[in-house]
């Protein structure tokens, strides 16, 4: 039984639309195509499968078997197409062992997300369990939410460094206080946080109103002191 399991959207982006199916099960083996090039494993060799928060903070499942692991990150199909995949795989090969958190994700209908600002507060306890819900779901979502996020930071951190060097250069020469362009780097940093908090609130993960008012207004004040210091 061979099957073709399309790119998520984002993934397709990624491949410049070159990879238009990230993963398949071709003669008895499971061929990925995350890395661009194809890298396959036999499907009776499987032992495991499991869904892991990696090193670089991301999610990818492992699918193992006695002699290697293939490693594939939850973005490069969606969360539907994934729910197919493990369950073709569970027929070619029922010995293989899933953890109670897969056998809900595959058996729970996935329910359609729109972005749409919901500002309820989510208790911290629950915003780990709800991040790896999306993540498994709506991979192309939280990609997305994942990096509109990094490019603030990055963004807000660059645009303090600059502006800030750009007046304290105006106002005392090439050789002006670290402490004062130290005050602007720090309010790049925080008024982000503000933004991000914000952006979250786009698929219900808010931390709520004081996270985004205490950060921006903090954010503001280190930048008022870098500016008048």
């Amino acid at each position: 039984m061979d099957s073709k399991y399309s790119s998520s959207a984002l993934y397709k982006i990624f491949s410049f639309g070159i990879v238009q199916h990230g993963v398949k099960i071709k003669k008895g083996n499971l061929v990925s195509f995350h890395n661009w090039f194809p890298v396959k494993i036999k499907i009776s060799e499987i032992i495991q499968i499991s869904y892991i928060k990696t090193q670089n903070q991301s999610y990818s499942y492992k699918f193992r078997t006695k002699r290697e692991v293939l490693d594939i990150p939850y973005s490069t199909i969606s969360g539907s197409n994934f729910q197919l995949l493990i369950k073709s795989l569970l027929e070619l090969n029922s010995e293989i062992e899933i953890s109670s958190k897969i056998k809900t994700f595959i058996g729970t209908p996935i329910e359609e997300v729109k972005f749409k600002l919901d500002f309820t507060p989510i208790k911290l306890s629950r915003f780990t369990e709800e991040d790896l819900k999306l993540t498994q779901n709506h991979s192309d979502k939280d990609a997305a939410i994942g990096f509109s996020i990094v490019f603030i930071f990055i963004l807000g951190i660059g645009l303090s460094y600059f502006l800030g060097d750009l007046f304290l250069t105006n106002k005392y020469g090439e050789n002006y206080p670290s402490l004062n362009i130290g005050l602007f780097l720090i309010s790049g940093f925080l008024i982000p946080i503000s933004i991000s908090n914000i952006i979250i609130a786009l698929v219900s993960m808010y931390l709520g109103h004081k996270l985004t008012l205490i950060s921006f207004f903090i954010g503001i004040i280190f930048l008022v002191t870098g500016v008048l210091l």
